[in-house]
């Protein structure tokens, strides 16, 4: 047997019968409603709780708002500057040669180099096998 005392409504905030009750909907909690509000918002709930539990995402969710989006780049081509770097070491320069102070005009010389062989058709050099394209993006990094 439902129990009724007879006091506002938490929904529709009219004096009415209403019984004691414990739904939440959208973070609301709701203890003392009248029939025709229990009714509504318990079909809301059951609803919004189906919608919920459908809802769940297949997939991570990530909060990466403002930070760097690295799909920008293009990663093929990230490996190719690497392994102009690798082809270096491979000459025999040390590993962080390359954060060294160079002498005037030689970062310069080398891009240019690499950008005129390219401009001129040539894609790859022919000592590293790898494309100039790769070393100019080097040296524009090095500069």
């Amino acid at each position: 047997m439902i129990e009724y005392n007879l006091r506002k409504c938490e929904s529709c905030n009219v004096q009415n019968k209403v019984s004691g009750t414990d739904i939440t909907l959208e973070n609301k909690r709701f203890k003392w409603l009248c029939d025709t509000c229990f009714i509504e918002i318990r079909r809301l709930a059951l609803q919004n709780e189906k919608r919920t539990t459908a809802e769940i995402p297949k997939k991570m969710l990530r909060f990466n708002e403002g930070k760097t989006v690295f799909t920008f780049l293009h990663f093929p081509f990230i490996e190719e500057m690497a392994k102009v770097m690798m082809f270096g070491a491979s000459k025999g320069y040390p590993k962080d040669n390359w954060k060294l102070e160079a002498t005037e005009g030689q970062i310069d010389n080398s891009r240019v180099r690499h950008c005129i062989a390219d401009i001129n058709g040539e894609l790859y050099d022919s000592e590293s096998k790898l494309t100039h394209l790769a070393h100019e993006a080097i040296n524009c990094m090095i500069d």
